[in-house]
C-alpha cells in the first residue's frame, strides 16, 4: 500500500513538473514551484527525489517508457529520438526548453546514466562516446549556427551523427 501511494505522490510530482516546464523556462522553476503546483510541502518534494534535476531525469524516463523507446534506439538515431519522447505536448516543451544550456545538459546527463546502464563494456564506451557526438551535433546548430534545426532536420542530423566522417557533403 505504501509503495502504491509513493508511485502516485511522483506520479502527481511529474505531473505538476510536466505543466511547469510547459509554461515557464526550466532555470526560472524552483523546488518550491514545484511543490506548490503539485499541492504538497517540500519535504514531500524530497522524500521522492533529490532536486530538480533528479526530477527532469525521472520525466525522461517516464516519457522514454511511454514511448517505448529502447536505448538502442536512442543511441542510433538520437534526433529521430527525441522527436518521438512523449505525446505532442511534451514535444512542445522539449522545443521550447532545448533552447536553455542547463536543460539541454540535462537531457545529456540523462543520456549518461543510460550508459552508465549498459552491461556490456563495450557497448556502454560506444554509447558513451554517442553522447558526446550528440552534444557536439547539438552544440554545432545552438552555438556554432549550423544551418540545421535539432526537431525538424532529424534525418540529416541522425546521419551526420552516424557517419561523422562525410559531414563535409553537409
Amino acid at each position: 500500500m505504501a509503495n502504491q501511494r509513493n508511485q502516485r505522490m511522483q506520479a502527481t510530482i511529474l505531473l505538476a513538473y510536466e505543466n511547469l516546464l510547459s509554461d515557464k523556462p526550466f532555470r526560472k522553476i524552483t523546488v518550491q514551484d514545484i511543490s506548490d503546483a503539485a499541492l504538497v510541502h517540500r519535504s514531500t518534494f524530497y522524500k521522492h527525489f533529490q532536486d530538480q534535476y533528479d526530477l527532469l531525469e525521472a520525466l525522461f524516463e517516464q516519457k522514454r517508457q511511454q514511448s517505448k523507446l529502447t536505448i538502442d534506439q536512442i543511441f542510433t538515431h538520437p534526433f529521430e529520438t527525441l522527436n518521438s519522447f512523449g505525446n505532442a505536448r511534451f514535444q512542445e516543451t522539449l522545443r521550447h526548453q532545448f533552447n536553455d544550456d542547463a536543460f539541454r545538459d540535462a537531457f545529456l546527463n540523462y543520456l549518461i546514466h543510460l550508459c552508465k546502464d549498459t552491461v556490456d563494456d563495450d557497448q556502454r564506451l560506444v554509447r558513451f562516446l554517442a553522447v558526446g557526438r550528440i552534444k557536439g551535433l547539438t552544440l554545432w546548430i545552438t552555438v556554432g549556427n549550423a544551418p540545421y534545426n535539432i526537431f525538424t532536420d532529424t534525418a540529416t542530423l541522425d546521419n551526420i551523427f552516424n557517419n561523422p566522417l562525410n559531414t563535409v557533403n553537409y
